[in-house]
């Protein structure tokens, strides 16, 4: 399961783990990627998700550069805003054929 956060992170679910990713983009051919290809990198590993989050969250009020207590709540709220749109559970109820035809 990937839980996409912004363009450049995501966090991801392993068999063992769950690794917060960057986006990278790669700068020659290699291998693995031709040049200008997309590709993610794992760069920290939490084993919960409440860790991952946990860290997310912290990374996002580091690279906000507030420096007053107006840019600091601003930043809290726009970092929980965004958080709680990614963990928001979505619910599609959708009624089966055989009930909707009364069968």
């Amino acid at each position: 399961m990937i839980l996409p956060i912004n363009e450049d992170r995501r966090i991801e679910f392993t068999k063992h783990e769950v690794q917060l990713q960057k986006r990278q983009i790669a700068q020659t051919d290699t291998k693995k990627f031709k040049k200008g290809e997309e590709f993610w990198v794992a760069y920290k590993f939490c084993s919960t998700i409440g860790g991952a989050i946990k860290c997310m969250e912290h990374e996002m009020y580091a690279d906000s550069g507030a420096e007053t207590l107006e840019e600091c709540i601003q930043t809290v709220a726009e970092v929980l805003d965004t958080l709680s749109a990614v963990l928001k559970p979505e619910y599609t109820i959708t009624a089966s054929s055989e009930a909707a035809h009364g069968v």
